[in-house]
C-alpha cells in the first residue's frame, strides 16, 4: 500500500508517546518522516493493546484467587498455651468452649540417689546374673543381664537402663546425675500417659534374681499416670488418656495445662491468603491503571484510565474501611494492620463477596472493564489508528491472544518481558 504523504495526524493521537515500547526508537531532533511516524504510532498502539490485555487478564485472574482465598478458615485457641488447635472442619467448626480441669500424664518412677562410684557388695553364692521382671498393661516381661567382677551403682543403673530401653516395652530409662557427677539417680517415665486400670499403676518393676530394684529404688513411684478431665461447651466431664482429643466439627486439639476458665475455640478467615491476594489484585489494578495512563495522549485511552480509577473512587469509603487507600498518585495502597482486622472480624469477606459491595461495584466494575479490553480492544485506542497502514494485521495476532485468555485464569507474571506484545514484537 503507497504512503499518504499528505497524512495529518488527528488532534487525539498528537501526543502519543513512542516510549511506551522500548523497541521504538526516538525520532532525531523531534521529527521523523510521515512513513516513520505512521510505523511508531501502529506499532505504540498495537504493544498498549496487547499489554492492556495480558494486564487485564492478570486483574481477572486476582479476582478469582481473591475469592478463593476466603475460603481458607483458621480456627482461633483463645488461650494456645493451654490448647492447641491441631486440626479441624472449616465446614463443621462452630464456637467451642473447653474447662480444662486436668491433663494427661504419664507415670514416673524415681530412684534413689547414689553414689555413682561405690563398689556395690554381693554375697559369696551370688552368680552376677540379674534377673528383675517389668509388668505394663496387665503382662509380665522379664529382663537379665550378666556381670562379672566389681560393679559401682553407675555400672548397675547403666545395665538396668540398657536392659529397660532395648527391650521396648514403652518405658524410657534415664539417668540423673549431680553437677558433679558423683551422685546418680536412675528414673523410668512411661512414653504414654494416662491412669492405668483398675487404679494400678501403669507399669510395675520387681526384682526376680539378685538385687538390682531394690538397690536401685527404680520401684518407687513419684508420679502416677493420670487422665486428662475436661469439659466441653459446660457438659458433663469427660475423661481421655491422652491429652489430644477430638471434638465436635472435626476439631482435634492438644491439652497442655489445667485451666480455672474455659478455653475459647472460634474460627475466622485465614488472614495470610487473604492478604497476599488482595496486595495482588491491588498491584495488578495499580499495574493497569498505570498503563493506561502512560498513553493518556490517545483519548479512548484516557477514557480507560478515567474509568478504571472511577471504579475504585465509587468505593472509596468501603476500601479505606478495609485498609485500601489512594496515594497522592491515585493509586491505591494497603494498610495491612486493618486489612489484618477487616479480614479478621469478617468485614472484608462481607464487601468483597458474593452481593457485597465491593464485589458488586469495584470488582464487578474491573472486571466489566477487564472483559471489555480484552474483547473490544479496539474501544480503547482511537478509531484514526486503526487506519494506519499496517495495523489491522498487527491486531490480528493480539485478538486471537485476548480472546484466548479472556475470563481464563493464568498465573500472573511478574517481568514485563513476558507480556504479551514484546513476545509478539521478539
Amino acid at each position: 500500500m503507497p504512503i499518504n504523504t499528505n497524512f495529518r495526524l488527528p488532534p487525539s493521537m498528537a501526543n502519543v508517546n513512542p516510549g511506551l515500547n522500548p523497541l521504538i526508537p526516538s525520532s532525531p531532533g523531534g521529527s521523523a518522516d510521515t512513513g516513520s511516524m505512521i510505523n511508531q504510532l501502529v506499532t505504540t498502539s498495537v504493544t498498549f493493546l496487547s499489554l492492556a490485555g495480558s494486564r487485564a487478564q492478570n486483574l481477572q485472574t486476582s479476582f478469582t484467587n481473591l475469592a478463593g482465598a476466603f475460603g481458607s478458615r483458621v480456627a482461633h485457641s483463645s488461650n494456645s498455651s493451654r490448647l492447641e488447635i491441631r486440626s479441624f472442619n472449616a465446614q463443621n467448626l462452630q464456637n467451642t468452649t473447653v474447662l480444662i480441669n486436668q491433663v494427661a500424664v504419664s507415670q514416673r518412677n524415681e530412684g534413689n540417689p547414689l553414689n555413682s562410684n561405690t563398689v556395690i557388695e554381693f554375697d559369696e553364692d551370688f552368680d552376677g546374673v540379674f534377673k528383675f521382671e517389668v509388668e505394663v498393661n496387665g503382662n509380665t516381661h522379664q529382663l537379665s543381664f550378666t556381670v562379672e567382677g566389681d560393679l559401682t551403682h553407675n555400672g548397675l543403673q547403666q545395665h538396668m537402663l540398657a536392659a529397660i530401653n532395648g527391650a521396648g516395652l514403652g518405658i524410657n530409662a534415664t539417668i540423673t546425675t549431680t553437677e558433679s557427677g558423683v551422685t546418680g539417680t536412675l528414673n523410668l517415665q512411661s512414653t504414654t500417659t494416662g491412669a492405668g486400670e483398675d487404679g494400678q499403676p501403669g507399669f510395675a518393676i520387681r526384682d526376680v534374681t539378685g538385687n538390682a530394684v531394690a538397690i536401685t529404688g527404680a520401684d518407687t513411684i513419684a508420679r502416677d499416670g493420670l487422665d486428662a478431665i475436661f469439659s466441653v461447651n459446660g457438659g458433663e466431664q469427660q475423661t481421655s488418656a491422652t491429652n489430644d482429643i477430638s471434638l465436635p466439627g472435626g476439631l482435634n486439639v492438644r491439652l497442655h495445662t489445667a485451666s480455672t476458665e474455659p478455653v475459647t475455640i472460634s474460627s475466622g478467615n485465614n488472614v495470610a491468603p487473604v492478604r497476599n491476594n488482595l496486595h495482588q489484585m491491588i498491584s495488578d489494578y495499580n499495574r493497569l491503571l498505570d498503563l493506561a495512563r502512560s498513553n493518556s495522549g490517545d483519548r479512548a485511552t484516557r477514557m480507560l484510565a478515567r474509568d478504571i480509577e472511577n471504579a475504585a473512587r465509587a468505593n472509596r469509603r468501603d476500601l479505606e474501611s478495609i485498609g485500601i487507600s489512594f496515594d497522592r498518585d491515585g493509586f491505591l495502597v494497603v494498610n495491612d494492620s486493618r486489612l489484618n482486622q477487616a479480614i479478621e472480624n469478617g468485614n472484608a469477606e462481607r464487601l468483597l463477596t458474593g452481593n457485597g459491595r465491593l464485589s458488586r461495584s469495584f470488582i464487578g466494575r474491573l472486571d466489566r472493564i477487564s472483559n471489555s479490553v480484552l474483547r473490544n480492544p479496539m474501544r480503547h485506542v482511537s478509531p484514526h489508528v486503526s487506519r494506519l497502514p499496517g495495523f489491522n494485521a498487527a491486531m490480528n495476532a493480539v485478538n486471537s491472544n485476548n480472546r484466548n485468555n479472556a475470563r481464563q485464569a493464568t498465573p500472573f507474571s511478574a517481568y514485563e518481558q513476558n507480556d504479551l506484545m514484546l513476545n509478539f514484537f521478539n
